[in-house]
């Protein structure tokens, strides 16, 4: 992720997750050598949109008064496909009055 988003100008993509189904599936598996930190990300849900702090500047404060610098963080947001009420062989997005909404999205943190 890091090798060449200086080059690319970050990350914000919606990636399919191709084994999408009811069960969850993992699909992120981060490690930060500096720190040691890690993070396993799984989801039931059929994308997930990753984002690199593209915009960010050193403006936003955070803890012990430090600005987040350009692509200082990562998010990742577990989602249907952008655009996937109108594309019929998409996963609905649309939920119905009756309809239960039922996704779920399970962080893992640790360190090496």
């Amino acid at each position: 992720m890091g090798r060449d988003i200086q080059q690319i100008g970050g990350y914000d993509h919606c990636f399919v997750l191709s084994k999408h189904s009811q069960k969850l599936f993992e699909f992120a598996d981060v490690y930060e050598p500096v720190s040691g930190r890690t993070m396993k990300i799984s989801t039931t849900m059929p994308a997930v949109q990753m984002y690199t702090g593209n915009f960010l500047n050193g403006n936003d404060i955070g803890k012990e008064k430090i600005g987040y610098p350009k692509h200082g963080g990562v998010c990742f947001e577990t989602q249907f496909f952008p655009d996937s009420p109108n594309h019929s062989n998409f996963p609905s997005c649309v939920l119905e009055p009756s309809a239960i909404y039922k996704h779920t999205t399970v962080i893992y943190f640790g360190a090496k």
